[in-house]
């Protein structure tokens, strides 16, 4: 069931760069990374399928060797314009080490 009440979080950020720049950025292999990982944390293995209903993995190192897994889910991709996506994490307290199969299992029961 979809909750059509659920509460919105908008996020928009200008750049001094061509669009088509910026969103290849935030979508391809080689740059995501770097781009998603805020200072101090270190990206590890992620993968995309960049359509609706497409699933993005991703991770991320912290400082003292813990790890944080993420999730996004696409409702809505409109290249270069937006993606809409539904986001979930697999804990950074926890200390996430599983495998994707495992963070999908342990998102299902969020």
């Amino acid at each position: 069931m979809t909750r059509t009440d659920a509460p919105t979080f908008t996020v928009s950020r200008s750049f001094d760069a061509p669009r088509d720049l910026v969103y290849r950025v935030w979508t391809e292999q080689q740059h995501r990374g770097r781009w998603m990982s805020p200072a101090g944390l270190t990206p590890l293995e992620s993968t995309l399928d960049l359509r609706p209903g497409g699933v993005f993995h991703y991770g991320m190192g912290l400082p003292d060797g813990q790890k944080m897994w993420g999730k996004w889910v696409f409702r809505e991709v409109v290249p270069p314009e937006r993606q809409t996506f539904r986001e979930a994490f697999g804990g950074m307290n926890q200390g996430w080490a599983g495998t994707f199969a495992q963070l999908d299992a342990y998102l299902a029961q969020a």
